[in-house]
């Protein structure tokens, strides 16, 4: 159990950076 959640936790941890380098690259010149 605690190895899924683990799973999810960095799954989660990989769609916030994928998102915030699109953002960072929106706003960059």
């Amino acid at each position: 159990m605690l190895e899924i959640m683990e799973g999810q936790a960095a799954a989660a941890l990989a769609d916030l950076r994928a998102i915030l380098a699109d953002v960072i690259k929106e706003t960059l010149p």
